[in-house]
């Protein structure tokens, strides 16, 4: 727990750099800056399907270099089993939807 709180604590820090950035896009195409938070009721299948995309994204960053034309981005993430919402706290079985910065 204590590992994913500093994760969480350096996200932080790492978004409020990439505010200040000459470089920083936050508006698509070629967005930079992002942040987000989504909850979904996922079978197996998807979650495998999620793991599977942030550890593409873990390795592709992983491989890159620098260089000429390239800008240093952080990613950071967590996926946590929720359990089971009250049925006064869910929106009808429904996910609450993105929520972007």
């Amino acid at each position: 727990m204590r590992l994913v709180q500093a994760l969480l604590r350096q996200a932080a820090r790492d978004f409020a750099v990439g505010t200040r950035s000459p470089v920083a896009r936050a508006a698509s195409p070629g967005r930079n800056l992002w942040g987000s938070r989504v909850k979904a009721w996922l079978t197996e299948r998807d979650i495998a399907a999620v793991q599977a995309h942030l550890l593409a994204i873990e390795k592709l960053m992983l491989r890159s270099r620098r260089g000429p034309g390239r800008t240093l981005v952080a990613a950071s993430w967590v996926l946590a089993p929720l359990g089971h919402e009250p049925a006064a706290k869910s929106r009808a079985g429904r996910n609450a939807g993105p929520n972007h910065v």
